[in-house]
């Protein structure tokens, strides 16, 4: 069977679901994604790397790695699903050798505090990676910087003082970051051409200005002019979509994993 590689943010972890008691979303463990429900992804042994709240300077911090390493060379397709940029993020390199060794040696299930490995069916695989992050820079969430502590990566600022952590939020409206993004993409559209890896770009959010697009066939799904997760939204198809609790717009539910899939196949068959 032949292999693809998936690469995606938090949407394409799985299918969320509310938790009522505590006012917040929740993952189920082995919860299905969209790429359960796509025709085109069955004929494949799928692998799944899932990043939370990173994007493109991520991906692309892996795949030269992956590339490097020989581990690129397993796959016949990609299929990238793109999210919210810019999200400037700087990886520990230790981290990324770390998981591309964890995947080479194909050992599963594995449980880990900055990732874990998930059996979704009998031939897709998910890594979810949650935060090996030094520095990120989104204009979802500011700017951090992370700190390692003894029980995983958390949320918090690392020995900065207040003025500077504005400086670092300030930096997220800086174009460097458009940048970056668009440099990152534009890499990877180079890396999967030199290794004749061909594939499908697809986007949850608006599509960036900067991302090169000039190898994999990006897909254009229906989605009256929104953007796709604000059209699952606005169709009850998101978590809370009431906002009894939270005043944005969160991740798709299963039934909103189900309709990503009916876009993308009609997207394909186009």
């Amino acid at each position: 069977m032949k292999k693809l590689l998936i690469i995606g943010c938090s949407y394409s972890l799985g299918s969320w679901e509310l938790d009522t008691d505590k006012k917040t979303e929740i993952l189920p463990r082995n919860s299905l994604g969209w790429y359960n429900f796509v025709d085109w992804i069955k004929d494949f042994e799928t692998t799944v790397i899932a990043t939370q709240g990173q994007g493109y300077s991520s991906w692309v911090q892996l795949l030269y790695y992956f590339n490097r390493t020989g581990y690129l060379n397993e796959f016949d397709n990609i299929m990238i699903q793109e999210t919210h940029e810019p999200r400037t993020t700087l990886l520990s390199q230790k981290y990324v050798q770390e998981v591309t060794n964890f995947l080479m040696k194909h050992h599963f299930p594995i449980k880990k505090i900055r990732y874990e490995y998930l059996q979704k069916t009998n031939h897709i695989k998910l890594l979810w990676l949650r935060w090996p992050i030094i520095y990120s820079a989104s204009y979802l969430t500011g700017a951090t910087i992370l700190k390692d502590k003894r029980n995983g990566y958390a949320g918090e600022t690392w020995g900065v003082s207040p003025e500077f952590r504005q400086e670092l939020i300030d930096s997220t409206v800086s174009y460097i970051h458009d940048m970056i993004s668009g440099w990152s993409s534009d890499y990877i559209q180079t890396i999967c051409r030199r290794n004749n890896l061909k594939g499908l770009i697809w986007s949850m959010g608006k599509v960036f200005k900067d991302v090169q697009n000039d190898y994999l066939t990006r897909l254009t799904l229906e989605t009256e002019g929104d953007e796709t997760i604000k059209y699952l939204h606005k169709n009850g198809l998101t978590v809370d979509n009431n906002n009894k609790y939270s005043n944005q717009v969160l991740h798709p539910t299963l039934d909103g994993n189900k309709k990503i899939s009916e876009l993308i196949n009609k997207a394909i068959c186009q």
